[in-house]
């Protein structure tokens, strides 16, 4: 694993130094609570440049698996707020993407982990890439399968009906309520974990404020994988 903390070199010398100093404290923390936790630390990285691209680029070069992106609600007291960076890399990641709002709970026992929501839109390569990421994030049975119709649908592909006997049941939710439904499905279930899959492009596909998905990374109360296809 490595930590990264961009700098915004747009700032002043002096500002840049007093912010260079502060991220290689807060860098020596994370790499001290990631050997508390018994996670295999590679490296710390301080970079600098616009936070999205820096971001992006790092990962491409170290040839990451996974990102995992801490939101800061834009700085902004609104826990629906999505800040740009997130935006950036949940559109555009070369990779999935892990975001953990302030709304997670991060005392929940690991049992709990172990247990997942998994969300797609009603796209064959959706449920593809569900059925791809799914062994990677839990080991639970019988894990509940969401699936967020367009506007315009009115029901399920033929596709979910060849779906593992692991995603029964399947639910169903219309676009315009599915975020608030979803979330109240997580909560039944004490999701450790919701996995969003969905097409590049789909209805799925926006991190406007209202949109199913922004509705869904900004209110979880447990971390959200995000695979785009």
């Amino acid at each position: 694993m490595r930590a990264l903390h961009v700098l915004d070199m747009t700032t002043a010398p002096s500002s840049f130094t007093i912010a260079r100093d502060s991220a290689e404290r807060m860098l020596r923390e994370v790499r001290r609570e990631l050997r508390f936790a018994g996670i295999r630390e590679t490296a710390t990285l301080i970079s600098g440049g616009r936070p999205a691209r820096a971001i992006r680029e790092a990962a491409v070069r170290y040839q990451s698996s996974l990102l995992i992106l801490g939101l800061n609600g834009a700085r902004s007291n609104k826990l629906s707020a999505l800040g740009a960076t997130a935006r950036a890399l949940l559109s555009h990641a070369p990779c999935p993407v892990v975001t953990v709002n302030r709304s997670c709970d991060g005392r929940r026992p690991a049992s709990e982990l172990e247990n997942s929501l998994v969300v797609t839109d009603a796209a064959p390569e959706s449920l593809a890439a569900a059925l791809a990421a799914w062994p990677l994030a839990t080991t639970a049975c019988d894990v509940p399968l969401c699936a967020v119709l367009a506007p315009s649908s009115r029901r399920l592909p033929k596709t979910f009906a060849e779906i593992p006997e692991q995603f029964a049941p399947v639910h169903p939710f219309k676009h315009e309520d599915a975020a608030a439904a979803i979330l109240q499905q997580a909560a039944a279930k004490r999701a450790g974990l919701i996995l969003l899959a969905f097409r590049a492009g789909s209805h799925l596909d926006s991190w406007a404020s209202g949109s199913v998905a922004h509705g869904i990374v900004t209110a979880a109360s447990c971390p959200v994988l995000t695979v785009r296809c």
